[in-house]
């Protein structure tokens, strides 16, 4: 009896080993090159305009797929071409194995209870096939249609295999509850690169938006030229999600298919990584791209990869327009947008059961949305007040600073002209523009010292904003209190403190005219406060003349 269990026990050693070691060989061999074409979908999608059905771009989808799986299949190194070498050489020469092991060798066996020894040899040698094969797909990037077709090959595979009726219903089950596993758990993973993949494309969108951004200058057909580049974002967008999910179908879902138990929890995985997506597309908008953290795009991304890959989408400016763009794009995606990718989902995967978001977490969704929105105009406010202030810092640090003088005043008019036509296209309600007042220094009802007080107490960007004024007051304030910060620190020569002064009032009543009445205190107090930080730091203050002030101010605003 021992003899004939150590035989039989020497004997199956010697074919697992013989199985797994050829298999390890196929296995480390295949390069898994990636697919040797791409169906580009987005240029079939260009030449019909993106007049489509997803029942067309299914359709089309699958005829294109199915020529490259012929041809990849012939491309050695393909993870194609592993799993035709496998089904082979190890398949096939497995269900002669299987025979000799269950039925051959179990009608010699004196010992019925040995049976069990070559059922367990079975198993292990087919879990480590299964096991390499999946360690190879999760280690390479490879697409959808790759992982469909191996796990089709797979699945035909083992029911050739179970027509063997002397392979018992336990090792039916442990052997399908390995391969399942092992699906399931490339599902998962094809499912989330799906989405990061996504994310990178919605970026490189962004850096198209920006970069045909730049390209504009102030004229009346400026929101008509961000309204058409939204149209083309949002088409983009949604293309792009659609192809995702048809991906994300075809893997499961094929008529030759059934080695996907549990449908139900991946199409609630798609539907979750989904609703991350739609925050995700908000939050994006919540970052300056100059300064976004390592912390945020960890938020943002859980693949360093991917990451590494992101980096340079993001180190980009934000111009005006950009966040015009932004502004005007985040309402659009609060109202409509978002809610028709949910409905992609419903659209693709028609007939299946998919759990549709609650309308509770779509209302919490356009809340996350619309605070992206506030926080889109408050880095627009930060990114406007920066700009401004290295334009008036300039000429402090100039040489020739009559003629730095000048120039500053000339572009800072234009600047401020420019924002307050931004300001008209984020509140087309409240439009208007500079309105010409009487000088900052002839007004004499406001209580100079109780202003300057309110000065000193005053704190940057503290203001939410949700309206033209808040969003003008936020970009004012964060100017003045960092100019004041500066003028404390600086040393004014007699000369560079009566240009200072011309400048200032320059400054002062460009401010002054665009607040409205109640803020207008505010901007007096702040200009009586750095007027008299920049005479303590100069030995000989000698004031100008206001209305001096006044006449070199309205010939430089002509």
């Amino acid at each position: 009896m021992d003899d004939e269990e150590a035989v039989l026990r020497h004997y199956q050693k010697i074919i697992k080993e013989r199985y797994l070691t050829v298999a390890k060989e196929l296995i480390d061999k295949a390069a898994i090159t990636k697919s040797s074409e791409v169906v580009n979908l987005m240029d079939y999608l260009e030449e019909k305009r993106y007049d489509y059905t997803v029942e067309e771009l299914e359709e089309y989808k699958q005829m294109k797929e199915k020529e490259i799986v012929n041809s990849d299949s012939a491309i050695q190194g393909s993870i194609l071409w592993l799993i035709n070498q496998l089904c082979q050489i190890i398949f096939k020469e497995l269900k002669v194995e299987v025979s000799f092991l269950l039925i051959e060798i179990r009608g010699t066996l004196r010992d019925k209870s040995l049976e069990q020894l070559s059922t367990q040899c079975i198993k292990e040698i087919i879990h480590g096939v299964f096991q390499g094969v999946t360690d190879k797909m999760s280690q390479k990037k490879i697409n959808n249609v790759q992982v469909n077709e191996v796990f089709v090959k797979l699945q035909t595979e083992l029911q050739s295999l179970f027509e063997n009726n002397s392979i018992r219903q336990q090792l039916r089950t442990e052997i399908i509850d390995k391969f399942t596993e092992n699906v399931e758990n490339i599902c998962r993973g094809q499912v989330f690169t799906s989405f990061s993949h996504l994310r990178v494309q919605f970026l490189e969108l962004l850096v198209f938006a920006k970069n045909d951004l730049q390209r504009l200058q102030p004229t009346d057909e400026i929101k008509r030229e961000i309204m058409t580049l939204i149209t083309v974002i949002k088409q983009k967008l949604i293309a792009f999600t659609t192809i995702r999910l048809l991906d994300l179908k075809a893997f499961v879902f094929s008529q030759q298919q059934s080695y996907l138990r549990e449908q139900e929890t991946y199409l609630n995985l798609i539907q979750a990584s989904l609703i991350e997506f739609v925050k995700f597309v908000g939050k994006i908008f919540a970052f300056r791209s100059i300064s976004i953290s390592q912390e945020q795009l960890n938020q943002l991304f859980n693949d360093n990869y991917i990451i590494q890959q992101v980096l340079p989408l993001l180190n980009t400016n934000d111009s005006t327009y950009y966040y015009l763009f932004s502004n005007q794009f985040l309402q659009l995606y609060s109202k409509t947008l978002s809610n028709k990718l949910f409905e992609l989902v419903s659209q693709v995967f028609q007939g299946y059961k998919i759990r549709q978001p609650t309308d509770q977490e779509l209302n919490k969704l356009k809340t996350y949305i619309n605070g992206s929105t506030q926080k889109n105009l408050m880095l627009f406010a930060q990114a406007q007040s920066e700009h401004w202030i290295n334009i008036i810092f300039q000429y402090l640090n100039q040489e020739n600073v009559v003629y730095q003088q000048q120039t500053t005043q000339k572009i800072l008019f234009n600047e401020v002209k420019n924002f307050i036509e931004a300001l008209g296209l984020l509140f087309p309600d409240t439009k208007r523009g500079l309105v010409k007042k009487v000088s900052i220094i002839q007004q004499s009802t406001f209580n100079i010292q109780m202003e300057i007080v309110m000065v000193r107490k005053c704190k940057i960007l503290e203001t939410n904003i949700n309206d033209r004024n808040s969003l003008l007051i936020t970009v004012v304030k964060y100017v003045l209190k960092v100019l004041l910060q500066k003028v404390r620190g600086t040393y004014f020569s007699e000369d560079l403190f009566k240009q200072f002064q011309v400048d200032l009032y320059f400054v002062m009543q460009l401010f002054y005219d665009m607040v409205s009445v109640d803020e207008e205190g505010l901007i007096a107090g702040f200009y009586m406060e750095i007027l008299d930080c920049a005479g303590k730091n100069c030995k000989n203050d000698v004031k100008i003349d206001p209305k001096i002030l006044e006449n070199l101010s309205l010939q430089a605003r002509m």
